[in-house]
């Protein structure tokens, strides 16, 4: 199985920030994926 950053259509983004956390006893993530001049960020 493919990561969700892997497929259609996030497959053309780059990733330039991935982190991984525990807050308050959960665990979180963090990512940040760049295409030309736009940024998406996710947490």
């Amino acid at each position: 199985m493919k990561q969700l950053w892997m497929i259609n259509p996030l497959d053309e983004w780059s990733i330039i920030g991935m982190n991984h956390y525990h807050m308050a006893g959960e665990k979180r993530l963090f990512v940040a994926m760049t295409k030309g001049e736009k940024c998406i960020v996710e947490e």
